[in-house]
């Protein structure tokens, strides 16, 4: 968005282009928040899929080690990200089109006019249209070298915690006590 605001790389600030954003005389707060809806149609599925992944390969390939505790978060990561991918392409592109720019700034910075999209469905067509399916997943590379490093530390300092939080103290889940040995030793 600071880009398409007109601003230098250095001048890169929330601040600066929500100020930028407010004084044009063409933006909306409600421009501020395009995109928003297909940011939270994105982040369910993304989260349930990242979360249940994860478990079926703790389940499938059970471990204790946070290496591959670690792994496994990463790679539900990048099969969640890759699955909701399309949704965050037109999540990016319907807050971008918000985004009104004036020709001294659009000539310094190189950004052309962007397209108007009415919605997500609107959005998505009209990428499978003119860009063909694979312009649904264009730049996914940067968003799952991102996403699966970013997963898989959120899961090691999850199973990290709750070992630390366990510690001392008998797990709450029945079945999992059940494996456990008893005081007398018994299981």
């Amino acid at each position: 968005r600071g880009a398409a605001l007109g601003l230098r790389r250095d001048e890169h600030t929330l601040a600066r282009a929500c100020m930028l954003a407010a004084r044009s005389p063409v933006s909306t707060a409600r421009d501020l928040y395009r995109g928003m809806s297909p940011a939270l149609a994105q982040i369910m599925p993304l989260m349930g899929l990242n979360f249940a992944l994860y478990e079926v390969l703790r389940s499938v390939a059970p471990t204790e080690s946070l290496s591959a505790l670690g792994a496994y978060g990463a790679a539900s990561g990048i099969a969640s990200k890759l699955v909701v991918y399309p949704l965050d392409l037109a999540k990016k592109r319907l807050q971008m089109q918000g985004v009104h720019v004036c020709n001294e700034a659009r000539a310094r910075t190189g950004v052309a006019k962007l397209p108007t999209y009415r919605n997500l469905a609107h959005c998505l067509a009209d990428v499978c249209r003119v860009e063909g399916v694979p312009g649904l997943f264009r730049g996914v590379l940067p968003g799952l070298l991102k996403a699966a490093p970013a997963s898989g530390a959120s899961f090691l300092t999850f199973e990290a915690v709750r070992r630390f939080l366990h510690a001392g103290s008998p797990p709450a889940d029945p079945r999992v006590r059940r494996l456990l040995p008893s005081e007398d030793g018994s299981r």
